[in-house]
């Protein structure tokens, strides 16, 4: 579209950067003085921005950069915001991003947290990034309070062209955040309907929501709302190769990690108020060099990171890039819904550790998948070739911060008994089916049987909610073999219906606060105890500690991972079976 009355502009966009600040998959085998085939990294995206800002200043087309959330956690470089760093929004601030919706995983550690975390990168400010949360309510007299957030925000472009943002957390990404007491959220679509006229009176050429939620829930928001020109989506991760259109809103959404650069080359018809989009994603590979700026911020970010690595494994590593250990193949997060090469390794690895560390049998070990961030790969370089990094390994489980604010979520010591498991297994396949894939529970120390098809027992289409059978389990059996769980019907006996025997289970405190006082689905109500029966109050108090310091999933994962052959663990282990009952 060129004429007399067209203006053009460029936007581009990320989302749920979760502290990639190196180029990774696998991080082993990046080097900027050889071909890699490593992806993202802040350094090669500003290289990628300010080549295409160069090329627009040219014709005077103005350009902006987004992201739709999720830029904190997931990554060793995320546990620098619990020592008063701020990596992530620095480094997008100094890149140049305009907008930034706010996700759930920036309320991992509390609204206190972010506060800080934003105070520290300078907020409130006048320049720099702003930060959206049209859907966000915020307490009175809290410090995010005093940060503020924005319910919309109205970029007025050099060709004199209005560009309106808003950008909500969507309904499924809110059912993780879990600490964050001093905020709610009204109903999305009422608050983007809301703003969306707010922004048309307040004249907006083009409305942009960044949302952080899914293509699914965005396409919903599409059909029932008008006037909301393009839709940045995030939070599943989800990689769209081609846009999706409804109601005339162009969806797009770039994937995670800074895998892809979205962008979207835009003009706009004054008198006729038609827009014309062109779309395409740009990968973020080894072609593209590293900005040297960038790269010499990142390197002093690493040297903190690996001082502090130092004294976290008491000196047993110091370099997030050192070999911990080896596999001929990959070890996958995936199949959704289903028992995974890499939740056995990490259930395993809690289980047996966390072992080793009590002095005392363990028997069961549980996690969920939305914990376990990313494959495990290792390297493919001829130097490089089957070696795995304490970097590659412990971003698949270094999410969340423990008491004392050493990274990533602590392990506990809890007992439950036969029927309290039996009860657990049915919640976390019950709770996985109507809220998604991240609440699929994996398992170490037993096998099960289940019967997907009887989860549910009835749904309930006005409160938009599922009733549970709790008959779905059709056995469970307890691995009484040695070490790493094998799937030799010997090494299995079925779990004794004793009413008073508790088990010890080893359990991280993020899955453990899903058991609460009050009853999240009907008939999940199981008491966590100590080794004496009695109910734990504060789970705090079960936290294991290794060298007087708690004992994190990572540090499990890495202690029981290090100087040994992973390769067996790249397929499943038949400890989650889905067998119908007739």
């Amino acid at each position: 579209m060129t004429s007399q009355n067209t203006v053009n502009f460029t936007l581009l966009y990320t989302t749920d950067e979760h502290s990639s600040l190196i180029p990774h998959t696998p991080a082993i085998d990046f080097d900027p003085n050889q071909k890699d085939d490593t992806i993202g990294g802040f350094a090669r995206l500003q290289t990628i921005v300010s080549k295409i800002r160069n090329e627009k200043l040219k014709s005077k087309e103005p350009v902006l950069l987004v992201s739709a959330g999720d830029f904190l956690s997931g990554n060793p470089y995320s546990w620098l915001a619990t020592k008063g760093k701020t990596p992530e929004l620095s480094l997008m601030n100094k890149i140049g991003y305009d907008v930034i919706t706010l996700g759930n995983h920036e309320y991992d550690f509390g609204t206190d947290f972010i506060s800080n975390y934003l105070k520290l990168a300078g907020y409130p400010k006048d320049n720099g990034p702003v930060l959206l949360g049209t859907n966000t309510v915020i307490y009175d007299d809290t410090p995010l309070k005093e940060i503020g957030l924005n319910k919309y925000f109205i970029k007025e472009l050099t060709n004199n062209i209005k560009v309106g943002f808003i950008g909500i957390i969507g309904k499924e990404a809110q059912h993780y955040i879990r600490k964050a007491k001093d905020i709610t959220f009204n109903s999305h679509l009422t608050s983007i309907k809301k703003y969306v006229k707010t922004l048309k009176e307040n004249g907006a050429n083009i409305i942009v929501a960044v949302n952080h939620s899914g293509v699914n829930e965005n396409i919903n928001i599409a059909r029932y709302i008008d006037d909301i020109d393009i839709i940045i989506s995030g939070h599943t991760h989800k990689f769209l190769k081609h846009p999706t259109i409804t109601n005339n809103t162009f969806i797009v959404q770039p994937g995670s990690h800074l895998r892809h650069l979205g962008q979207l080359d835009i003009s706009y018809n004054i008198e006729s108020k038609e827009l014309s989009i062109y779309q395409k994603n740009i990968p973020i590979d080894d072609i593209i060099k590293e900005d040297p700026e960038i790269e010499s911020d990142i390197s002093n970010y690493t040297n903190l990171l690996n001082e502090w690595l130092e004294d976290l494994t008491n000196k047993k590593i110091n370099n997030i890039l050192e070999p911990i250990a080896i596999s001929n193949e990959n070890i996958k997060k995936t199949p959704t819904y289903s028992e995974t090469p890499l939740g056995n390794l990490i259930t395993d690895s809690m289980r047996i550790y966390a072992e080793d560390t009590l002095e005392k049998t363990v028997d069961f070990a549980f996690q969920v998948n939305g914990q376990i961030r990313d494959d495990i790969l290792p390297g493919t370089r001829e130097d490089t070739k089957g070696k795995i990094s304490f970097y590659d390994l412990a971003r698949t489980a270094g999410m969340g911060k423990t008491i004392n604010s050493t990274p990533g979520y602590p392990v506990a010591e809890v007992y439950f008994t036969k029927r309290e498991i039996k009860i657990i297994l049915e919640s976390f396949i019950f709770l996985s089916k109507v809220m998604g894939n991240p609440l699929f529970l994996q398992v170490s120390g037993m096998r099960y049987s289940y019967d997907p098809d009887n989860v549910i027992l009835s749904d309930l289409p006005i409160k938009n909610w599922a009733i549970p059978s709790f008959r779905a389990i059709n056995s469970i059996e307890k691995y009484v073999g040695e070490g790493v769980q094998t799937d030799n019907n010997k090494d299995f006996i079925e779990l004794k219906k004793d009413k008073k025997k508790l088990y010890r289970v080893a359990i991280d405190l993020y899955v453990l606060e899903f058991f609460p006082k009050k009853r999240l689905v009907s008939r999940l109500f199981v008491v966590p105890k100590d080794e004496h029966g009695n109910p734990i109050e504060d789970f705090k108090k079960s936290i294991i500690k290794e060298n007087y310091r708690p004992l994190t999933v990572w540090k499990a994962l890495v202690g029981f991972s290090k100087n040994r052959d992973l390769t067996s663990y790249s397929e499943d282990n038949k400890r989650i079976i889905t067998k119908n009952r007739n």
